[in-house]
């Protein structure tokens, strides 16, 4: 349950950041990136969607060294399709409290929508559900990894030989791509 309010409460905290967003966490239009400033380990690298703040992986027992705003890239967004709502474009990557990130991205319909990755540990992997959505065991994706079906959502809980991660989505192949290459940077 706390899962699914975090996604629900993403695009309304998407929405408000963008509403109160100084120029400096705009879209610079280079590949999805934005521009150095937007506000702790979510900066850039001057343009190619890679975050500058790589910090070494696993450093401290937790996937993406504790930062799970290094764990994707504007390149990672333009390589996917999520079905339904097309490309995603990345704006922005903010931290948020809990050891999370918000990828707030924008698609050519011009929906706004934010992507979460956040730190997560083996008893939140163990326990990936409550019963009231089904889980599926997933392939290819880190030591193992569990899909969640939600409504308006898919989310993917992930063991890496770094540590745990979750990454909520809105489709499962587009998620399961992000969720890929996030494995990369744990």
């Amino acid at each position: 349950m706390r899962r699914l309010v975090f996604l629900l409460a993403i695009p309304l905290l998407a929405a408000s950041l963008v509403a109160c967003s100084s120029d400096s966490s705009k879209s610079d239009g280079t590949n999805g990136s934005s521009t150095a400033g937007t506000g702790g380990t979510g900066g850039t690298d001057g343009g190619s969607g890679n975050t500058s703040d790589t910090a070494a992986p696993g450093g401290d027992g937790q996937a993406f060294g504790g930062a799970p705003c290094t764990a994707l890239t504007g390149d990672d967004f333009a390589a996917i399709t999520f079905d339904g709502f097309g490309t995603p474009t990345l704006q922005t990557s903010d931290p948020v409290e809990g050891g999370a990130c918000q990828y707030v991205v924008t698609f050519p319909a011009g929906q706004e929508l934010a992507i979460g990755v956040s730190l997560s540990d083996q008893s939140a992997f163990d326990n990936a559900g409550d019963g009231a959505f089904p889980i599926e065991n997933l392939d290819g994706i880190g030591i193992r990894a569990v899909g969640i079906l939600q409504p308006g959502a898919y989310i993917i809980r992930v063991q890496t030989e770094h540590g745990y991660f979750e990454l909520d989505g809105l489709s499962k192949d587009g998620t399961m791509q992000l969720a890929a290459a996030a494995v990369g940077r744990s």
